[in-house]
């Protein structure tokens, strides 16, 4: 239990890294994607 509490925390914040990382690639994959549409 407490090893996945520590892993938790630390993952999370590897997540949020990279998707502020990628956000603009996202938003812009969205913009094409729905203009299509």
């Amino acid at each position: 239990m407490q090893a996945s509490v520590r892993i938790g925390p630390a993952f999370f914040y590897h997540l949020s890294n990279r998707l502020a990382y990628q956000h603009w690639i996202v938003n812009i994959f969205l913009d094409n994607f729905f203009k299509v549409i």
